[in-house]
């Protein structure tokens, strides 16, 4: 099979087959968006001492549902 250019498609080999790597199984979701959430706060700092922005983090809104089941709904 050719792309429209004319240039053949080559399978990305690299991925072909791979094993599952041993790392994968110690990796931690726990501080995603960290590094984003700095940079965020070193802007605002900047935006507030400038006099250009003053801006707010304004939390995210959460509701706690508490739901009982009957006793018979267990196994």
């Amino acid at each position: 099979m050719n792309y429209p250019n004319g240039k053949p498609y080559s399978k990305n080999k690299s991925l072909d087959g791979r094993n599952p790597s041993p790392f994968s199984s110690n990796i931690e979701y726990g501080g995603r968006g960290m590094s984003l959430e700095k940079d965020i706060e070193h802007s605002n700092a900047y935006y507030l001492k400038s006099g250009i922005a003053v801006i707010h983090k304004k939390p995210t809104p959460v509701q706690i549902v508490n739901v009982h089941y009957p006793n018979e709904a267990r196994l």
